[in-house]
């Protein structure tokens, strides 16, 4: 009989049992049902990847839930990548960073340091496209493999701490390369160090030579740790400026890109003849130009000069301290006596108008203990100065009439007191003094 064209048939239909999985995909039953997944086991490992171009890996998007094809070279730039903010002018030599294809910069690392929490990155630039400051830079591995770099050495080499050329031998195959910024620090006492650039490095013999900008400490040693460093703060420099030694306003012309900030204080000292000076805080500082302007509080000397040395003198906002030092103050064998005094010699830069301080120090003297200094001191006071040579330390002790019960006079270990009213200091005290 003939079957009715609206007749449907449900019948199961098998998975074909003819299909498999290759290229790392298997297929298998389990529980009534099929699953297709990946069979790592039947991948090949491998150690090296050439051309990665042309080579794809998956990629899924677990916003999207879209999956895309990304080639490993593509995978690579996109791991090893950062962004920097950093405004840097395309030139060759000592740049940072690589940015889109139409303004770029192409190099080899030379230096990666951190100091005070800012990560500087040095690169030598080898290659440019396009023109301008920027400030959008994407920084990326780019190129062919390179050999690891090594910018960490040492030296027994024996230096004596101090700024200019230094000369060493350091180890052979190193990274260092000219204009790059080094510290030399001693192995001994990491607070003696000296900080500059490379003038030249030979990596078959290890000789290094490094022309010192900054540094601190001072002594010979020849134990050195020698590593890759960011630029040290330049503060110091010479200028052939004609000025006449004055307060006011001086304008000069000193090095450039060098670390002067407005309001900093500073020293111009004549180069032939320490003694002539002038030091206050700096108005303006051009790093292009190199154009200085100090306005000078106090001076020595006097005359017109043509040959300085330009160096920080102080915290800004301190007075320019010229010296400073200790003394002792005796008051004779006990019972003593109600004052003395104490000539400070040696001063050739005081002047009739420098403000003289003098204070009892809290350190021991040949009559009386540490404690003694803070508990029952005399008075001391600095006056009769004598300009180019010194000054006169005063040292009184009070009347006591007038204690700690209004009535009767103060006794201490440094005083001998009678029922006068009158007390007397005997011994030697320790006294600090300075000058400005």
């Amino acid at each position: 009989m003939p079957i009715s064209a609206n007749l449907k048939l449900r019948m199961p239909a098998p998975f074909p049992t003819n299909v498999v999985g290759q290229g790392g995909i298997k297929v298998q039953k389990g529980g009534g049902l099929w699953i297709i997944a990946p069979d790592f086991s039947a991948l090949a490992a491998i150690t090296s990847l050439s051309n990665p171009t042309s080579k794809q890996v998956w990629v899924f998007d677990p916003v999207t839930q879209v999956y895309s094809v990304l080639d490993i070279g593509a995978l690579g730039g996109a791991l090893l990548s950062d962004t920097s903010a950093s405004a840097v002018a395309i030139a060759t030599g000592t740049q940072s960073f690589v940015v889109n294809p139409a303004n770029f910069m192409v190099g080899q690392v030379t230096g990666y340091a951190t100091v005070s929490g800012t990560t500087t990155l040095m690169l030598n630039v080898v290659d440019t496209g396009g023109s301008g400051t920027h400030s959008d830079w994407v920084i990326s591995i780019s190129g062919p493999a390179q050999p690891a770099l090594d910018y960490s050495g040492t030296s027994t080499a024996s230096l004596t701490i101090g700024t200019g050329t230094q000369s060493l031998t350091t180890q052979a195959g190193l990274s260092f390369s000219a204009g790059q910024f080094v510290s030399i620090v001693s192995v001994a006492d990491a607070t003696k160090w000296m900080n500059g650039t490379v003038t030249s490095y030979n990596g078959t013999t290890g000789a290094l030579v490094v022309l010192v900008q900054a540094v601190n400490g001072s002594g010979t040693f020849a134990n050195w740790s020698v590593n890759a460093s960011g630029p040290s703060p330049a503060f110091s420099g010479t200028s052939t400026t004609s000025l006449t030694i004055g307060t006011g306003n001086q304008s000069l012309t000193t090095q450039t890109e060098l670390s002067f900030q407005a309001g900093q204080f500073v020293s111009l000292v004549s180069s032939g003849d320490a003694s002539k000076w002038m030091a206050g805080p700096v108005v303006s500082y051009n790093p292009a130009t190199g154009a200085l302007v100090v306005g000078v509080q106090a001076a020595n000397g006097s005359g017109t000069l043509a040959s300085w040395s330009v160096n920080v003198s102080g915290a800004p906002g301190n007075a320019f301290t010229q010296a400073a030092g200790s003394a002792v103050i005796d008051f004779g064998a006990f019972p003593g006596a109600t004052d003395a005094q104490v000539s400070v010699t040696g001063q050739p830069g005081i002047q009739a108008n420098s403000i003289v301080e003098a204070w009892i120090a809290a350190a021991a003297s040949a009559d009386h203990s540490a404690d003694e200094h803070w508990i029952d001191p005399p008075r001391v006071m600095a006056g009769n100065i004598v300009p180019g040579t010194g000054f006169t330390v005063y040292g009184v002790i009070l009347d006591g009439t007038n204690g700690a019960d209004g009535q009767n006079p103060a006794v201490g270990p440094g005083s001998a007191n009678g029922n006068t009213g009158n007390q007397l200091c005997y011994g030697k005290w320790s006294v600090n003094w300075r000058w400005q």
